[in-house]
């Protein structure tokens, strides 16, 4: 019995002592699991966001730097490409840092902020394009920067009223908003896409035409070579005082003959304006003037330029003129249309 007894207490002893055992592990792996806890850095005890949560929930003013109008660029991405990252976004200050070389047109043109992302094609990743989106504050700064930055080989576009493309890209301008979509190569594919995302950012970003601007509804349409239409922002056909000179062609009696207008603050700046070009012309470059006083066209002032006509004058707080017309009678038809498309629109 006693020799039972001892048997049962050796037994009962080997299992306490394996429990034992195994008990003093995993008190000794829980010890060594908080000496080497105390050497992490925990973020959340510091209010510090993980970088994979900062990355969706950072602050609200942040991620609207890279929207246009509250809409996300990668919503533009037609359904062939895909966006290659994040946006990008660029200030007056930064602006350089994108487009080195450039930034001072868009600058003086009244630029606010860029924001720009690629696309690259689902079925060929090395086939991208890019998306620059210059916010320029007006339709008209826009205008400027998209009519001085027109190629001579440029192929109309029907995106916007004011667009064209060439070699796979696209520029056009969109209310204020300045738009380039450069392709990495000529591929139609690729073409298409951007043609496509081009569509899908006028559709998604709302904005007040050119065409509606009161500048741009000055100009007469009978005749006019749309293509041509442009902004000059400073210095305009060489007098300094020539500043937002809004012009066009127009083919008149088969001769392409140029008008031109500025809005000035009140009508007398507007009347001195015109009389001060009219100065420069005869007096400053020895142009030969022309006798209006029987032009039904009250003040019309002209200058014979080395057989070329220059007509200027103004209405209300218009300034407006002919440059460098080939036919005289072309010119004084011209500018009677302009008179008249300027009086329709005052209004």
């Amino acid at each position: 019995m006693a020799s039972k007894l001892r048997q049962k207490k050796i037994r009962i002893s080997a299992r306490e002592t394996t429990v034992s055992i195994a008990i003093l592990l995993l008190m000794a792996a829980v010890a060594g699991a908080v000496y080497l806890k105390q050497f992490r850095y925990d973020s959340a005890l510091f209010g510090v966001m993980d970088l994979k949560e900062s990355a969706t929930s950072g602050p609200e003013q942040s991620s609207n730097e890279t929207t246009i109008a509250g809409v996300a660029p990668s919503q533009f991405a037609p359904p062939s490409a895909e966006p290659m990252g994040p946006p990008e976004s660029f200030d007056r200050e930064s602006l350089s840092d994108k487009i080195d070389g450039k930034a001072e047109l868009y600058l003086e043109a009244g630029f606010e902020r860029l924001v720009s992302q690629r696309y690259a094609l689902k079925t060929n990743p090395d086939k991208w394009f890019e998306l620059y989106v210059y916010n320029m504050g007006k339709p008209m700064n826009a205008f400027a920067v998209f009519s001085n930055q027109r190629r001579s080989d440029a192929q109309a576009s029907d995106v916007t009223a004011f667009a064209y493309g060439g070699g796979g890209s696209l520029f056009f301008a969109h209310g204020k908003y300045y738009v380039e979509a450069i392709a990495s190569d000529a591929d139609s594919e690729l073409a298409s896409a951007v043609v496509e995302s081009a569509r899908g950012l006028v559709r998604l970003v709302p904005a007040k035409a050119q065409g509606e601007s009161s500048e741009l509804a000055l100009l007469p349409e009978e005749g006019m070579l749309s293509s041509s239409v442009n902004l000059m922002l400073t210095d305009a056909y060489g007098y300094d005082k020539f500043t937002q000179v809004l012009a066009a062609d127009y083919l008149i009696d088969g001769t392409t003959t140029t008008a031109f207008l500025t809005i000035r603050k009140s009508a007398e700046e507007a009347a001195e304006l015109a009389a001060g070009y009219h100065s420069m012309l005869v007096d400053g470059m020895g142009a030969d003037n022309i006798d209006l006083t029987s032009s039904s066209i009250s003040g019309l002032k002209g200058a014979d330029m080395l057989g070329d006509t220059e007509l200027v004058f103004s209405e209300g707080s218009v300034t407006a003129g002919i440059h460098t017309a080939k036919n005289r009678e072309a010119a004084e038809k011209l500018a009677q249309r302009l008179l008249e498309s300027i009086r329709e629109n005052e209004k």
